[in-house]
């Protein structure tokens, strides 16, 4: 094999290296507009994550309030049935 031919399969073989270089750079360019998507996709996630678990924590607050009136209701008509039953059991 001469020197001409080596220089060719060389040629040859460095045009196929560039190729395969541009088409990973294409790969890679892919995979970070992929992965920027994905990040922005997880954000909104956590945003709508972070403002359910604010809502489910002012809805237990709220129920929590309510079921403390209530309680606090029971206790004082408990209370007064008891003052109604001392006062007929002595007239």
């Amino acid at each position: 094999m001469d020197l001409r031919q080596k220089v060719g399969q060389i040629e040859k073989k460095l045009l196929l290296l560039s190729e395969k270089w541009r088409s990973l750079q294409l790969e890679n360019q892919q995979l970070k507009t992929d992965l920027a998507s994905k990040g922005k996709q997880v954000q909104a996630l956590k945003e709508n994550l972070e403002n359910t678990r604010q809502v489910l924590s002012n809805l237990l607050k709220e129920e929590t309030e309510s079921t403390q009136e209530w309680k606090q209701q029971i206790e004082r008509s408990i209370l007064e049935l008891d003052k109604c039953l001392e006062g007929m059991q002595n007239p």
